[in-house]
C-alpha cells in the first residue's frame, strides 16, 4: 500500500510539472479523440492527452496532431486526491467530434476504429469530422487515412470516413488517403474511403492516394477518396503510389463478381446524383498518369463540376473520357462510372 501510495505521488508530481512545462513552451502533443462527454472538439474533456495520460488536458493546437479513432483504448492516469490509479478509457465511437469553433491544428490522421455497420462483404467501420456553419478547421500540415492491416482473411476490412458539414476544412499539407507502411493480411483486401461531403475543402498540397500490398502475399489496401458533396479545391496535384507490389483489383479477386474498386485505387467525384460536388483544379498538370489508377470525374451522378483554374494562367491539362496513360494503353481517366454487377 506504501508503494501505491509513493507512486501515486510521484506521478501526480511528475504529470504536474509536464503541464507546467507545456504551459510555458509550445511544443507538439498528440491528442486522441475519446468522445467521452459529447461531440462537441473544443471540449478537452473529449480529448485524452498522450503526454500528461490525462482527459480534460488541453485541445489539439497549431502544433498538436490530432488523432481521431487511430485507438479504441487509451491507458490513463487518474487522480483521487493523492492517490492515483491506472484505468483504461474507451473510444466513445458514436460521439464523432464536431468542430463549432474556429480552430487550427497541426496535423490530422484517422484511424479505423469506429461506429461498425455491416457490408456485403463485411465490417465497415464509419468514421467522421464535421466544421459547422461558418467555422473553419485548418490543418497546418497533413491530413492522413491510414490502412488497417486486418488479419489474415478476416472480414474487417472497409473504412470509410466523412468530412462533412457546411463549413470549411484546410488542409495546409497534403491529404493522404492510405499512408505508405501499413501492410494488409494475407487474403485481404482492405478499403480505405474518404467521404468528402463538406462545403469547402482547400488542400494547399497534393491529394496522395497509397496503395498497399504486402512483401510476402498479393494482397492489398485500396485507397479511395470519393468527392461526394461541396466544393474541393485542389492546389497541386492527384498522385498514386505504389508500395509491397499491392495486388490490382483484388476486390475482384476475393469478393466475384464486385468491381467497384477497379485496379490499385481510384479518385472519383459527384458520386450520387442528389450531392453537387465542384472539383477546381488549379495546377498545370493536375493528375499524374498512373497505371491501374482510376480517375472518376463524374461517378454516379449528373451534377459534378470539373474547374480548370489555373490562377498562373497557365496551358492546363484538361481531361476527356477514356484517356490512356503515358506509358500503356490502359485507362486511367473516366467521365462515366464503371459497371455495377
Amino acid at each position: 500500500m506504501r508503494n501505491t501510495y509513493i507512486t501515486g505521488i510521484l506521478k501526480l508530481v511528475f504529470s504536474t510539472l509536464i503541464l507546467l512545462f507545456l504551459a510555458g513552451k509550445a511544443c507538439a502533443t498528440t491528442y486522441d479523440w475519446v468522445g467521452g462527454t459529447s461531440t462537441v472538439a473544443s471540449n478537452a474533456n473529449n480529448w485524452y492527452n498522450e503526454t500528461t495520460e490525462l482527459t480534460n488536458s488541453g485541445v489539439p493546437g497549431s502544433a498538436d496532431v490530432a488523432y481521431i479513432g487511430v485507438n479504441s483504448t487509451y491507458v490513463a492516469w487518474i487522480v483521487y486526491g493523492i492517490l492515483g490509479v491506472n484505468t483504461n478509457i474507451n473510444l466513445t465511437a458514436a460521439n464523432m467530434p464536431v468542430v463549432t469553433a474556429n480552430a487550427t491544428w497541426g496535423s490530422l490522421t484517422f484511424g479505423y476504429y469506429g461506429p461498425q455497420g455491416t457490408y456485403t462483404y463485411g465490417v465497415n467501420e464509419a468514421l467522421s469530422l464535421s466544421v459547422n456553419t461558418g467555422i473553419t478547421l485548418t490543418v497546418s500540415g497533413n491530413v492522413t487515412q491510414n490502412h488497417n492491416p486486418s488479419a489474415t482473411g478476416s472480414t474487417f476490412n472497409y473504412i470509410t470516413t466523412t468530412i462533412l458539414g457546411a463549413g470549411t476544412l484546410v488542409c495546409q499539407g497534403n491529404f493522404l488517403v492510405g499512408d505508405a507502411t501499413t501492410q494488409p493480411g494475407h487474403s485481404v483486401a482492405e478499403a480505405s474511403q474518404v467521404s468528402i461531403q463538406i462545403n469547402q475543402l482547400t488542400i494547399d498540397g497534393n491529394i496522395v492516394l497509397n496503395s498497399n500490398g504486402n512483401t510476402t502475399t498479393n494482397d492489398i489496401c485500396y485507397p479511395w477518396f470519393s468527392l461526394e458533396k461541396g466544393t474541393t479545391t485542389l492546389l497541386k496535384q492527384i498522385i498514386f503510389t505504389k508500395n509491397n507490389s499491392p495486388l490490382a483489383g483484388a476486390f475482384d479477386s476475393y469478393n466475384l463478381p464486385l468491381n467497384t474498386y477497379p485496379g490499385y485505387g481510384k479518385f472519383s467525384a459527384d458520386r450520387t446524383a442528389v450531392s453537387p460536388s465542384t472539383l477546381e483544379l488549379q495546377y498545370k498538370q493536375p493528375v499524374v498518369p498512373a497505371d491501374q489508377f482510376y480517375v472518376y470525374f463524374t461517378y454516379g451522378g449528373n451534377n459534378g463540376t470539373v474547374l480548370y483554374d489555373d490562377p498562373a494562367v497557365e496551358n492546363q491539362t484538361i481531361y476527356t473520357a477514356n484517356e490512356p496513360s503515358v506509358t500503356t494503353n490502359t485507362t486511367y481517366i473516366n467521365t462515366t462510372a464503371p459497371p455495377l454487377l
